[in-house]
């Protein structure tokens, strides 16, 4: 069976993980992402959300991680990130940071071509860091975009983390806003904190409106922004200079390689801007996503645009 290019072996650590060194290693997202999830240890260790010690060896094992992965890219493993906060460098009793909605882990959230990982994925990498004492937290910024693609229920994605944060913009639409899920004693601590760090509004009356239309309404129409962004892949994938994967986009990030080219990826992405089309260019890769305000129509214009761009 094939998931990605690559052979399924049934072992879901391996296959998730080979599947993520699938894509191009890209140093400085490593360097900045780690960078600042090593900000955050420290930051939680002054203000004492976790003890100072414990956010030192959290610190130090982040930095053993990195430096490893930029000596051998083929290093950077979701054990070894468990490992270096827990075994290696002492228990961590804060969260490790799951976002499996786009199937990676740590420095690959963003960039993985918004793919998926199943549930019994994910419970396989709960338990094992439930076994080591570590509560697990679930970015689930798309985790309706994963829900809609994989025809599984949120609630069987996310069944076995302690704690999911939920975004209600991005794929379902609102102008703004999250919801946070956990435990009473969970969400209690975290009233505290959203009050501590600011987080408080007032008058949101109307922002919790669009939030409850985006949840009611938003996920029943998220197969439309996959099916535009499946055949923004395959225009794309015609052009020439661009080399995509098309099997690989299964909900509404489309990333793509523009080597081909010639061209850097920031003038192609200039050159698009002027034509009413924004896109992320990150090294030799060019990144898009579709969503509710984008038609089938706006699809064809962004392909003949980047037709025209690259021609």
């Amino acid at each position: 069976m094939k998931l990605w290019g690559g052979n399924y072996t049934g072992d879901p650590d391996r296959d998730f993980w080979e599947f993520n060194r699938s894509f191009p290693f890209d140093r400085r997202l490593l360097h900045e992402e780690i960078a600042a999830s090593r900000a955050y240890a420290r930051a939680l260790g002054r203000c004492g959300a976790i003890p100072a010690a414990d956010a030192e060896k959290l610190d130090a094992g982040l930095e053993q991680v990195a430096q490893d992965a930029l000596a051998d890219p083929a290093s950077l493993d979701p054990l070894l990130l468990v490992e270096a906060t827990g075994n290696n460098h002492g228990q961590i009793q804060g969260h490790i940071d799951a976002s499996v909605t786009t199937g990676i882990f740590g420095a690959r959230v963003n960039f993985a071509g918004g793919s998926v990982m199943t549930g019994a994925q994910c419970a396989d990498v709960c338990e094992k860091a439930h076994e080591m004492g570590l509560p697990v937290h679930m970015d689930g910024a798309r985790i309706f975009n994963a829900s809609a693609a994989l025809k599984e229920s949120v609630a069987d994605l996310t069944r076995m983390c302690d704690s999911v944060m939920v975004t209600l913009s991005k794929g379902l639409g609102a102008p703004a806003g999250s919801i946070l899920l956990g435990t009473k004693d969970f969400i209690k601590e975290a009233h505290i904190w959203r009050k501590r760090l600011g987080g408080g509004m007032r008058q949101v009356g109307i922002l919790a409106a669009a939030g409850l239309i985006a949840l009611e309404e938003g996920p029943k129409r998220l197969y439309k922004d996959h099916k535009n962004a499946k055949r923004l892949a395959q225009g794309l994938a015609e052009i020439p200079g661009i080399n995509i994967d098309v099997e690989k986009v299964v909900t509404n990030i489309v990333i793509f390689d523009i080597s081909g080219t010639g061209r850097p990826s920031a003038e192609i992405v200039g050159a698009l801007g002027l034509l009413g089309v924004l896109a992320v260019g990150f090294g030799n890769q060019i990144r898009m996503v579709t969503h509710l305000d984008l038609s089938a129509e706006d699809v064809t214009k962004t392909i003949m645009a980047m037709s025209a761009v690259c021609n």
